[in-house]
């Protein structure tokens, strides 16, 4: 992860657990107790190198980010991108830590990322309330993860998109929202956005650009559709197989820390 973004989470008392292959998500580990904040996963190594890649090619003014968790990708983006303004709104919904992880964005804004400004509000009734300023370049969805609520967070955010602009959508393929994305798809195509499904991110992100040729050109490039066979248990999921098979490995790790009754 980025040497700044690592530093602030170290000055406040927590390290930054970048994964590995058993475990995707970066978690916050608390560095006098060891035990690591639930507030839902943070991304990945992949998700870093996807926001410094689109920050070779284009340096957007704002970005508005939908969720939040620990903040571990708000000031990955802050970080690749230091001269845009960051809103973020997050409605501290998820994970028992959740409002505490909000205090810690709060505290290393203050502290080391002076351009974020993080909002509590569910989205996207309360987004106008978290807005700044009346047009964003950039925005990085990551709310509740439904193929529902992922639409409902775009359309809230399609008036605030410029003419110019990157649209980031988490966990699409890991979270089995591959329905809500091509609603998105549809929906924005009229609006001269193209979407385009990041095959070498690990949880599955999807990406909108509208009037940037250079990042069109580069996700034409670099990317193809997921395909459904790595975010599924088995071979490629199909109506005709049982239920249990078709989950993503996301349920498979929820439904298994159920049974044994840990700590989502």
């Amino acid at each position: 992860m980025l040497p700044k973004v690592i530093e602030a989470y170290n000055a406040q008392g927590f390290a930054v657990d970048m994964g590995n292959p058993a475990s995707l998500p970066s978690c916050l580990i608390e560095k006098s107790t060891g035990k690591s904040l639930s507030t839902g996963g943070g991304i990945s190594v992949s998700d870093a190198f996807l926001f410094s890649t689109i920050a070779r090619m284009f340096n957007p003014e704002a970005i508005f980010v939908v969720g939040n968790a620990f903040g571990l990708s708000t000031f990955v983006l802050a970080e690749s991108f230091p001269g845009a303004l960051i809103d973020v709104i997050d409605a501290e919904a998820e994970g028992s830590d959740n409002a505490r992880g909000s205090e810690i964005t709060r505290n290393i804004a203050q502290s080391h990322f002076p351009t974020v400004r993080l909002t509590t509000g569910y989205s996207p009734q309360d987004i106008p309330k978290a807005c700044r300023v009346p047009k964003y370049q950039m925005a990085f969805i990551d709310g509740l993860h439904t193929n529902e609520q992922m639409v409902k967070d775009f359309v809230g955010l399609a008036p605030l998109l410029d003419e110019q602009c990157v649209v980031v959508f988490h966990d699409v393929a890991s979270h089995n929202m591959l329905q809500g994305w091509n609603e998105i798809v549809n929906l924005s195509a009229k609006d001269g956005f193209q979407g385009f499904q990041i095959s070498w991110t690990s949880f599955g992100v999807c990406v909108l650009v509208r009037g940037l040729p250079l990042v069109q050109h580069y996700f034409k490039s670099s990317t193809r559709e997921f395909g459904g066979l790595r975010y599924y248990l088995g071979v490629k999921t199909s109506p005709n197989r049982p239920k249990f098979y078709n989950r993503t490995l996301f349920e498979m790790e929820l439904y298994i820390r159920r049974k044994l009754g840990l700590k989502e």
